[in-house]
């Protein structure tokens, strides 16, 4: 476990960081040391399943592509920018104390509230949280084979990218493989590269991913002062935890880019950056790499962010016009794609629900608690922005449950195609914007927008 650790934060953490400098010009090293990890992973996934996709992975292309881009992410780090500084480098600059004035008063306000936050840290609550964290990665350590069945078809994919460079099955096997290729493709490169057997590079991988992303979640919600309190709020919950104990290790590993959308969509500033438009767009590519789920969740995110736009007085900057408009761009792809190329190959299937309706007693087992406390944050942060964004991304989601209600319908393939998409979703679906929300709400050192 501490080699395959060791090397994905080798080929990740420089890229990560850059992303964290990017996305969050106002954090302190603290906060980017939580956001590299998982920013970083999520590019690597997207690096890897991109060249499986177009058919040219293997290990020295893929370590090669690796090597670019931590070079290109050094050259970020070492350069100094000439002439017009942009947003980021701007606010990056007055949380240093470089500007001696600032002209733009909402950046002097970001700056304030930022270094307020980030003084306001509780030490022993910051232990605490690093050792719920770390606690994740013991699992492999004492544990020889992980629950579920999963791992066994993602290994089998593993260990075919790793010989062929395709998830091409051969032999008695018939039809097609419509499986995400990002997951296989990086537990290859890990399985080639440190000599593992394919399973536990499938297994570790898994594991280390879901560290990830309760540190990436710690940092985005540390923008908003409620990071150690959304570590605190997620282990109310078993969600994710129990998909990943049951080898559900691509559908949790498709949340990373949970932590890009609250970067970008849960801001208290209406600063416009490009970069962000690009970081978006790059994480739902990435996701959808990983697992179709989670850009599911990050595009109804996305959604809850325009309601909140049009129904009350808050803008929507250009920045987040532009990841609309993309975002509505590639949306409609995948619709397409999947309208198109999977959904025929479902002509005989019918709307699945493995676990009954996802919005009822499967939500109330896996999230109940977490479920209750979201109910009382939702009506404690009626009146503030995050909190309503929030409030009915959790809405959304629910609604989404909707499609197991017609278990058994099978004139529509798309809908079965969505079924299987988005089955055991009451684990995983609800417990990071629940977590979120309660976070919020439990935190003393929140500086929320009132409606």
């Amino acid at each position: 476990m501490l080699l395959t650790v060791a090397l994905i934060v080798v080929v990740s953490i420089l890229p990560g960081f850059v992303l964290a400098r990017i996305l969050d010009a106002s954090s302190d090293p603290f906060r980017k040391i939580l956001l590299a990890p998982a920013l970083g992973l999520l590019i690597i996934y997207g690096i890897n399943g991109l060249l499986l996709l177009l058919n040219i992975w293997s290990v020295f292309f893929t370590s090669l592509c690796l090597l670019i881009i931590n070079l290109a992410s050094m050259s970020h780090i070492k350069s100094t920018s000439d002439g017009k500084l942009s947003p980021w480098r701007i606010l990056e600059s007055a949380m240093k104390d470089n500007l001696n004035s600032l002209s733009d008063k909402e950046i002097g306000d970001e700056v304030a509230a930022q270094k307020w936050i980030q003084a306001n840290r509780v030490n022993w609550k910051t232990i605490i949280a690093f050792i719920i964290c770390f606690s994740v990665l013991l699992i492999p350590m004492i544990q020889d084979l992980p629950f579920g069945v999963d791992w066994i078809g993602f290994s089998v994919l593993s260990g075919q990218a790793g010989l062929t460079g395709s998830l091409a099955l051969t032999g008695t096997n018939l039809g097609y493989w419509t499986y995400p290729p990002a997951y296989p493709a990086l537990s290859a490169f890990i399985a080639s590269v440190l000599d593992l057997d394919s399973a536990i590079a499938v297994f570790e991988l898994g594991h280390y991913s879901l560290f990830a992303i309760m540190l990436g979640i710690w940092g985005a919600m540390d923008r908003n002062g409620a990071g150690v309190e959304s570590i605190f709020a997620m282990v109310l919950g078993l969600g994710i935890f129990a998909k990943t104990f049951d080898s559900g290790y691509p559908t949790v590993a498709s949340l990373l880019g949970l932590v890009v959308g609250l970067l970008v969509l849960l801001r208290q500033t209406s600063t416009d950056v490009k970069y962000h438009t690009r970081a978006f767009v790059i994480a739902v590519v990435c996701v959808a790499l990983i697992h179709p789920t989670g850009a599911i969740y990050l595009g109804l995110l996305m959604l809850s962010h325009i309601i909140i736009g049009l129904t009350t007085n808050e803008s929507i900057g250009n920045s987040v016009r532009k990841i609309l408009i993309i975002s509505s761009i590639l949306l409609l792809a995948a619709a397409a794609i999947a309208l198109f190329i999977l959904a025929p190959r479902m002509l005989e299937s019918a709307v699945f629900a493995e676990y009954g309706w996802q919005g009822g007693r499967p939500l109330m087992f896996y999230n109940g608690l977490l479920l209750i406390f979201g109910m009382l944050a939702a009506y404690r942060l009626r009146n503030n922005i995050e909190g309503r964004i929030l409030t009915i991304w959790i809405g959304l989601l629910w609604l989404l449950t909707g499609i197991h209600l017609i278990e058994g319908f099978d004139k529509l393939p798309i809908l079965s195609l969505l079924s299987y998409t988005l089955y055991s979703m009451s684990i995983h679906a609800f417990h990071i914007p629940l977590a979120a929300l309660v976070a919020l709400w439990l935190s003393p050192t929140t500086n929320l927008r009132i409606e």
